[in-house]
C-alpha cells in the first residue's frame, strides 16, 4: 500500500512538476516560485487520497492558494513592519511629547459620535476589515464606510485644532 502510494506521488511529480513551476515563475521570484511548488506538493502528498485521476486542474488550485497566501503573509508582514516602524518613531520621542500626543487623540477620539468611534476603532485598532466591522455593529458596509468618513474628518479636524503638526494628509486646514 505505502510503496503504491509512493509510486503516485512520484509520478504525479515527474508528470506535473515543471507545469506548475512555469505556473508559479509567471506569479512569483524564482527562489520563492520553487518554494510555493514545494509547497504544493506537500500539500499532495498529504492529501493524496483527494487528489482526482485527472491531478492538472487540483494541483493548480493548489498552486493559485499557495502564492494567495504568500502574497497574504507578505502584506502582513509589510504592514507589520510599518506599524512596528511607527511605534518607533513614538518611541524616539521624549515621554512629554508622547504624552501630548496621547492626549490630542484622546480629546479628538472624544470629538467622535459612538458609532463613529467604535467603527475607527474596529478597524484602525482592531484591524477588522469593512465588511466585518459593519457586521459586528449591525449596518450595512456602505453604512460604515460614511461612519469611516465622518470619523476622519472629525479626528483631522480636531487634531488640526489641538496639533497642527500632527494633522495627517488630508486633514482640514
Amino acid at each position: 500500500m505505502q510503496a503504491r502510494r509512493r509510486e503516485r506521488f512520484v509520478s504525479l511529480y515527474e508528470t506535473h512538476a515543471d507545469r506548475i513551476l512555469l505556473y508559479c515563475l509567471r506569479h512569483l521570484a524564482r527562489a520563492t516560485a520553487e518554494d510555493a511548488v514545494a509547497d504544493v506538493f506537500l500539500t499532495a502528498w498529504r492529501r493524496l487520497d483527494d487528489v482526482p485521476e485527472e491531478p492538472a486542474a487540483w494541483l493548480y488550485a493548489t498552486a493559485r492558494n499557495v502564492i494567495r497566501n504568500r502574497y497574504r503573509a507578505q502584506a502582513t508582514g509589510i504592514a507589520t513592519a510599518e506599524r512596528v516602524a511607527r511605534l518607533q518613531d513614538l518611541t524616539a520621542d521624549s515621554a512629554e511629547v508622547t504624552a501630548g500626543r496621547r492626549a490630542d487623540l484622546a480629546t479628538a477620539l472624544g470629538a467622535l459620535t459612538d458609532d463613529e468611534r467604535e467603527a475607527l476603532l474596529l478597524t484602525v485598532w482592531d484591524g477588522l476589515s469593512g465588511a466585518e466591522a459593519a457586521s459586528v455593529l449591525g449596518c450595512t458596509p456602505g453604512a460604515l464606510r460614511v461612519r469611516l468618513h465622518r470619523a476622519r474628518q472629525r479626528m483631522a479636524a480636531a487634531l488640526h485644532e489641538t496639533s497642527p503638526e500632527f494633522a495627517w494628509e488630508g486633514s482640514p486646514t
